[in-house]
């Protein structure tokens, strides 16, 4: 999804001194999950976090038949540098904890999240004590975060309770004590949102209908925040009368994506600015921070925080929250790509010991939807059956010769279709024509 309306004069901000001049004496913060996600200790992002469920749930057992090992399979296929792992991508994250919650429950979704996102005080990273201080200095009158943790409360206790999954009457003035509004939820009171892209349209309306509203007319710096990350804030954003300063690691994406901010910079939020990097790889969050904090004579001091441990808990979460591997795919799937949903369906029921017309029926779907790995197999296996009549010989080594052009061995196909050929010519009727036309085919493609 990309926003199309665009804001003109546009320009790019190449300095921390030319920020906070455009900033001003009073701004908003908005942050995103690459804020506590990109530099260490860093807190699961929401890659991560599907990808890793996903690997637990289809990690193999000594009791697999051929229908659990195929169901793990597609699990796998859905993370990073999978076949299907743009279907992944495109699942957003309210979206993805709606599955978990539909599957295990709203208690067992909740106990994830905390164990994922609750952190203590030596837990807090430069980033985060970078937020504090921009708050602190009360030039910040206010933070929005879609983030679920506790990270920015641990390091600013001095600020008012957070607004969960609502919105305040107004924003405070300057000189005021600044807020924190959680936009999604908060994983320590146990109210992060997720919904279906379906049942949370009508809701959204109510939920975020105020956020334009309070934004108008401030500055309004965005950090972490891809603008495209989820279902329900973005629109609004690009409805807001606001002054945004947009941020990221990529000055052409930003622009492509966001079009309609004020300004753009460059800011890497994952680098803690030591050493002699150039200036477009270094993080605006933490160079604001220090020259706020310079000018208000405090003492800017951002240390490294200890690592949130999150492993044996998410294995622990996998292994006891009894989410059906399959059911979970097909939410993935479903509205997206059903052939998956089709292929895991035919393997579920069958019978260990098929026939070999069984096995040429099977290996034919594996064809049609485009699984030719499992399509090899199933026609290899087929011709290891003895005594085969002419009709099962010739019909698996056609299939097993389709699977193998489509998987890029033009070679092995023409020998295997060959062989089909050659039955055929000791027969008393006339070639099969779909045979001749594949050979033919792979043979075209091959010279």
């Amino acid at each position: 999804m990309m926003f199309l309306s665009t804001r003109q004069n546009s320009s790019i901000i190449t300095s921390v001194d030319e920020l906070s001049e455009i900033l001003g004496d009073s701004f908003v913060l908005f942050l995103g999950s690459a804020v506590s996600g990109k530099m260490e200790p860093c807190l699961l992002m929401v890659r991560k976090i599907r990808n890793e469920i996903l690997k637990s749930l289809s990690i193999p057992s000594g009791n697999d038949n051929y229908h659990d090992t195929l169901v793990k399979k597609y699990a796998k296929s859905l993370v990073s540098e999978g076949i299907h792992e743009n279907l992944g991508e495109e699942t957003k994250f309210e979206e993805f904890l709606w599955f978990l919650k539909d599957l295990a429950g709203r208690k067992k979704l909740d106990d994830l999240l905390y164990h994922l996102f609750v952190c203590s005080p030596e837990e807090c990273g430069p980033n985060q004590a970078a937020v504090a201080t921009l708050l602190n200095s009360h030039r910040c009158i206010a933070c929005f975060t879609t983030n679920f943790d506790n990270t920015i409360e641990l390091e600013c206790p001095t600020i008012c309770p957070p607004y969960i999954s609502e919105y305040p009457t107004e924003l405070p003035k300057r000189g005021e004590s600044p807020i924190l509004v959680k936009l999604h939820g908060d994983a320590k009171s146990k109210s992060c949102v997720a919904f279906s892209p379906q049942l949370y349209q009508a809701a959204r309306e109510l939920a975020h209908a105020n956020l334009p509203r309070l934004l108008n007319g401030y500055k309004v710096l965005v950090l972490g925040y891809s603008g495209l990350g989820d279902i329900d804030i973005a629109p609004y954003l690009m409805k807001t009368k606001a002054t945004f300063v947009w941020t990221g690691p990529d000055l052409e994406k930003l622009q492509r994506d966001v079009s309609w901010a004020s300004y753009y910079a460059e800011c890497d939020l994952s680098s803690n600015n030591e050493g002699d990097k150039i200036a477009e790889h270094r993080n605006l969050l933490i160079d604001l921070a220090l020259r706020l904090a310079e000018e208000d004579s405090h003492k800017g001091k951002f240390p490294p925080g200890v690592r949130h441990e999150w492993e044996e808990g998410l294995s622990e979460w996998c292994q006891t929250s009894e989410i059906n591997l399959e059911q979970l795919l097909e939410k993935f799937f479903q509205w997206r790509n059903a052939l998956p949903i089709l292929h895991m369906e035919y393997t579920k029921n069958s019978e260990p010991n098929r026939t070999p017309k069984q096995l040429r029926e099977y290996g034919s779907l594996c064809n049609q939807i485009r699984v030719y790995k499992s399509a090899r197999a199933i026609f290899s296996s087929g011709l290891t059956f003895k005594n085969l009549d002419a009709e099962d010989q010739i019909d698996l080594r056609q299939g097993l010769g389709f699977s193998l052009w489509r998987l890029g061995q033009p070679a092995r196909a023409r020998s295997v279709l060959l062989e089909a050929l050659n039955i055929y010519s000791t027969l008393d009727h006339e070639l099969k024509s779909d045979v001749c036309r594949l050979y033919l085919e792979v043979s075209r493609q091959s010279v």
